[in-house]
């Protein structure tokens, strides 16, 4: 399992971030917040989306955008 681990600051408070893929899920990463399911980044036709399980108002596009090139950059084996 790849795995991609952080810490992010929501407002006042910081949290551990997981983005992490199962074996044989190419293009896939489940996105975690302190230990809670939160949604999956997947790659689409065009590139990577982020699909959220409860859509949360209280995330940007720039939110996502940051989690894709994260994505990317591990992809690539910068990260």
């Amino acid at each position: 399992m790849a795995e991609i681990i952080f810490k992010a600051a929501f407002g006042n408070e910081e949290k551990i971030v997981e983005l992490s893929t199962p074996n044989g899920a190419g293009g896939v990463y489940y996105f975690i917040i302190d230990n809670f399911y939160q949604g999956k980044v997947h790659e689409m036709m065009h590139g990577y989306r982020v699909s959220l399980q409860n859509p949360d108002p209280d995330y940007t596009q720039a939110d996502f955008d940051i989690l894709i090139d994260i994505v990317l950059e591990h992809e690539q084996g910068v990260l």
